[in-house]
């Protein structure tokens, strides 16, 4: 029970939410920065076990790095590099008889590695990343080569069930280092210094098992998130030659989302049988933006969404 050996595709031990399997959750989506941040299945090694009566739990494990944030799954190792990740519950009351207490958890994890191998087909495009190159003529249309580097990120939460009752809720920050653009042809203006990317934000959700019979089993929940990215905002001086020497302009994030979210969720699931359950939710969608396009600079505009979703 102390020591278990687990190898082959799987989730690396990171976040409650996405270790949760989909039959299991109780909103549609995840929470956006669990989206972003959770690993996701990729080949691996894994120690895990319990002990102290179930008091402590723990997983670490290496696995093949692929792309840090984005998907690994049923994808060719590439390079050398790795994904080292580990995680830590503590259920204080497990083996009590106090239903307030006795399903308690409390949890920690982190993760570094380095985010992707080089590639020619990931990252920015200059004209995501340039306001504005006057007399410039240069077509800046191309991506840059590779601005990924070391990721290291962690993971700590709660979630407590009571009888019918469940809130669990959880924080997670990461900081994504950009390695600079080499000089060559086809980007003249030389290495960028990149700002590292900082990204942080949780969720916390509660549900209550209003009905629990048979074919009428409803729970209903609500959940609120909310996800920042920061350095995004480095001031650049780029030389473009023939042309001015002077062309400045803003770094945007390479993250899903830009500068801030913040989401409101409520729905509920209705178990028709134990094989089949049908669930409806209704998001209330906030998107801060402060991005740079090839001509268009937007500072501080809101964008609201309202998203039906059903399963």
């Amino acid at each position: 029970e102390w020591a278990e050996i687990k190898m082959g595709q799987f989730k690396p031990p990171f976040s409650l939410e996405n270790l949760e399997s989909d039959s299991d959750i109780e909103t549609i989506e995840r929470a956006a920065i669990v989206e972003l941040l959770g690993l996701s299945r990729r080949v691996g090694v894994q120690l895990s076990g319990k002990t102290l009566s179930g008091r402590i739990e723990y997983a670490t494990g290496i696995f093949n790095n692929l792309n840090f944030s984005s998907t690994g799954q049923n994808a060719s190792d590439t390079n050398g590099d790795k994904i080292v990740a580990g995680r830590l519950v503590y259920n204080p009351f497990v083996t009590g008889d106090n239903k307030w207490t006795k399903d308690l958890s409390v949890f920690a994890a982190v993760a570094t590695g380095n985010n992707g191998p080089p590639s020619s087909s990931s990252g920015m495009t200059v004209t995501d990343i340039v306001a504005g190159v006057p007399s410039a003529p240069v077509v800046f249309g191309n991506t840059i080569p590779y601005i990924g580097g070391n990721q290291r990120q962690f993971d700590v939460g709660a979630s407590w069930i009571v009888d019918r009752f469940r809130i669990k809720g959880e924080y997670i920050w990461a900081q994504v280092d950009r390695r600079d653009v080499p000089v060559t042809t086809q980007f003249p203006f030389g290495a960028l210094g990149l700002d590292p990317i900082t990204i942080s934000g949780g969720y916390v959700q509660a549900s209550y098992v209003i009905l629990d019979r048979p074919h009428a089993t409803i729970v209903p929940v609500i959940k609120y998130e909310t996800m920042a990215v920061s350095g995004d905002n480095k001031v650049s001086t780029f030389t473009v030659s023939p042309g001015p020497p002077a062309v400045t302009g803003r770094l945007i994030s390479p993250a899903e989302y830009a500068n801030d979210l913040q989401a409101l969720t409520i729905g509920f699931t209705w178990f028709v049988n134990p094989k089949l359950k049908f669930m409806a939710n209704y998001v209330y969608e906030q998107i801060g933006e402060d991005i740079i396009g090839s001509s268009l600079l937007r500072q501080g505009v809101d964008k609201d969404q309202n998203i039906f979703l059903f399963r």
